[in-house]
């Protein structure tokens, strides 16, 4: 028995939406193999600026883990300053932090974001400078719901830092302090009483998460390690523009081949199916 042939209004529809899938199966590989705007090459395939630093301890305080994951915190923060995509930053070994930025532009300057001191400060509403992070001792997320449903961040300062913030708290009270790390506003709460023993919380409207990478940047502005560059080197693509041109070709050949059996084995079906296929491949890209 013989099955019924597609219908021509149906078939039509069916070469319409085989056409636009086709199309925008182009167009989205079109822009994923865009240098500019596309998929983002890593140091392999573009080269790139590769630092190693060395983390080494300073004053009483030790080199512990927790002082490795604030300076990669910082420098993911300003890494951010650069717009470079899909940067790598991170810990290697118990002292050391690999950081790999492909295809940057102005290598200078990544060299000396990366390398600044991080600077933490508390600014008063006129401008002035109260404190800096080498005055706080401790900065932790917190939770207290018979007191405030919303986490906090809880700070506490030395003995030089406690006196400077409680002659603050005096002058600027029910102002706002602002609390700057790296020139930029993190957090500016209102000062609601004076604070003579050197802790203070700052109150939100934060998820917990949220207040937790606030404690984590303000303990950053005082990194009790000193960053020591040990190696900073342009890396040339190791596979190149080259390699990624025969990639390109040898997916394309893979894909034509796998489409093409399966319209010589399963006709209308197999049609279907690799449209498919290359629709959810732009919908990856």
């Amino acid at each position: 028995m013989m099955k019924p042939a597609l219908k021509p209004g149906r078939l039509m529809i069916l070469l319409v939406v085989c056409i636009l899938i086709i199309a925008s199966g182009n167009w989205a590989f079109g822009n994923a193999a865009d240098r500019e705007n596309g998929i983002k090459r890593g140091l392999d395939i573009s080269g790139g600026l590769y630092v190693l630093l060395e983390a080494v301890e300073t004053g009483d305080q030790e080199l512990d883990q927790d002082a490795i994951e604030r300076a990669i915190t910082v420098i993911r923060m300003r890494v951010d300053e650069l717009g470079v995509a899909e940067p790598i930053i991170a810990a290697q070994g118990d002292d050391r932090i690999r950081i790999e930025l492909p295809d940057i532009d102005d290598v200078e300057q990544a060299r000396e974001i990366i390398g600044r001191t991080a600077m933490l400060m508390f600014v008063g509403p006129d401008g002035e400078e109260i404190l800096t992070g080498s005055n706080l001792v401790r900065a932790q997320a917190e939770r207290a719901p018979e007191v405030t449903p919303f986490p906090f961040i809880s700070l506490e300062f030395d003995q030089e830092g406690a006196r400077l913030f409680a002659d603050a708290t005096a002058k600027y009270l029910n102002q706002p302090i602002a609390i700057v790390l790296d020139d930029e506003i993190i957090s500016a709460p209102n000062v609601r009483a004076v604070i003579t023993d050197g802790k203070a919380i700052i109150e939100g409207n934060f998820e917990f998460e949220e207040a937790a990478n606030l404690a984590l940047m303000l303990r950053s502005g005082a990194l009790p390690v000193e960053l020591r560059e040990l190696e900073s080197r342009m890396i040339g693509p190791t596979l190149g523009q080259r390699t990624e041109e025969i990639a390109v070709y040898a997916a394309a050949a893979g894909l034509i081949l796998v489409l093409l059996y399966m319209i010589i084995f399963y006709r209308l079906a197999g049609v279907i199916a690799g449209v498919a296929l290359v629709f959810y491949l732009s919908l990856v890209l």
